[in-house]
């Protein structure tokens, strides 16, 4: 498929999956860990070397349901011919990763304050990925070069996956002004066998 195609054609291509999904771009600058945050979320291992997502992976967690809704991903290519492709028209948040790295925070900002001006009612959650490196930034200084709240993160480690599942639980019930009650993601998603 060529990048012409997927521009022109892009709501054909996602409306058919986005219908009854709840559906989460990831974003974020080639080499952040986005791919390895969808692998976190499918509970599969993450690749072993890089290997930069062209334009755009999408993945419906089969394995995972919230009420009548299935969570859909679309992964973008971080490369900067890939960003000037993004379309969040079909997204319901938008996670933002970071890598943690002081170089990253600057271009994370950009692509944040791009998100909002593009599209202004789109949720926006901002992870600090790789947070187990040693010259990794803190989360909170993040969140205040950015102006948001940042959650610690590393995809790597399937110890996070909870965590990660719980900011998910938060912005399935946001839509429908639900409180989330304080009990593990376990008890209020729906995990079917893959």
């Amino acid at each position: 498929m060529s990048a012409s195609h997927i521009r022109t054609n892009f709501s054909g291509i996602v409306d058919p999956m986005a219908t009854s999904h709840f559906v989460i771009a990831l974003v974020g600058e080639s080499g952040v860990g986005k791919t390895s945050i969808l692998h976190l979320l499918m509970e599969t291992p993450p690749p072993e070397e890089h290997l930069p997502t062209v334009l755009l992976n999408t993945e419906v967690l089969p394995n995972i349901r919230f009420a009548n809704y299935d969570i859909m991903i679309l992964d973008f290519g971080g490369q900067l011919q890939s960003q000037k492709l993004w379309d969040f028209s079909r997204a319901d948040v938008a996670f933002l990763i970071s890598d943690s790295t002081p170089r990253n925070l600057v271009i994370s900002k950009g692509i944040m304050a791009k998100i909002q001006q593009d599209y202004p009612k789109l949720p926006i959650r901002a992870f600090a990925n790789k947070q187990e490196l040693p010259n990794a930034l803190d989360p909170s200084a993040i969140g205040k070069v950015i102006g948001a709240d940042v959650h610690s993160i590393v995809a790597v480690d399937l110890a996070y996956r909870t965590n990660l599942l719980r900011s998910l639980v938060h912005l399935l019930c946001e839509p429908f002004g639900l409180e989330v009650p304080d009990i593990s993601p376990d008890a209020l998603l729906r995990f079917n066998p893959a």
